[in-house]
């Protein structure tokens, strides 16, 4: 009634933030069948999802998804495989995103979460980073991104995935 009331009376109604944005993430999985998840914080909503980020303008998804396993993760080269591609949309802290993210398999790095990425997972609002189990991730009461992850990775993993260090096999 008072949006409808302010419109008659010639004010304007306030404007919805809308950010439309792109995504690579990477899926890392242990020997143990363990995935990385980060536990981040953005606009004071804390929740675990997988490490990655934005797509900038110019790259691909799989560039995006490189840069970001050398920013996040440390791992200056990595094998990849694409698994799927999302879209969801959700409020955080008074903005809609509306995101497309795209999901690869770490299948190979030179290595990750060495002491350089400490002060970017400070500056980017990444609390803690810990390897989920299968039933975990199924079974947990805290916020995970996507919701369906758990789902997501039965339907898109072959059995016995594991991400292997590029050190560990030459």
């Amino acid at each position: 009634m008072k949006s409808l009331l302010s419109s008659l009376q010639g004010e304007k109604p306030p404007k919805e933030s809308v950010e439309i944005r792109c995504a690579s993430r990477l899926l890392l999985i242990d020997e143990g069948g363990r995935l990385l998840l980060f536990k981040q914080s953005i606009n004071g909503i804390e929740f675990w999802g997988a490490p990655g980020g934005g797509v900038e303008l110019g790259e691909s998804w799989e560039e995006a998804a490189r840069r970001e396993a050398a920013e996040e993760l440390g791992a200056k080269q990595v094998e990849l495989v694409r698994l799927w591609s999302d879209h969801s949309d959700r409020n955080f802290g008074g903005k809609t995103v509306c995101q497309t993210e795209t999901f690869f398999l770490v299948t190979r790095h030179s290595g990750v979460l060495g002491a350089e990425v400490k002060e970017l997972h400070d500056r980017e609002g990444i609390l803690e980073v810990r390897w989920w189990s299968p039933s975990s991730t199924e079974m947990s009461r805290q916020p995970l991104y996507p919701a369906d992850l758990a789902d997501k990775l039965r339907k898109h993993l072959p059995s016995g995935t594991a991400t292997r260090s590029m050190r560990s096999t030459r």
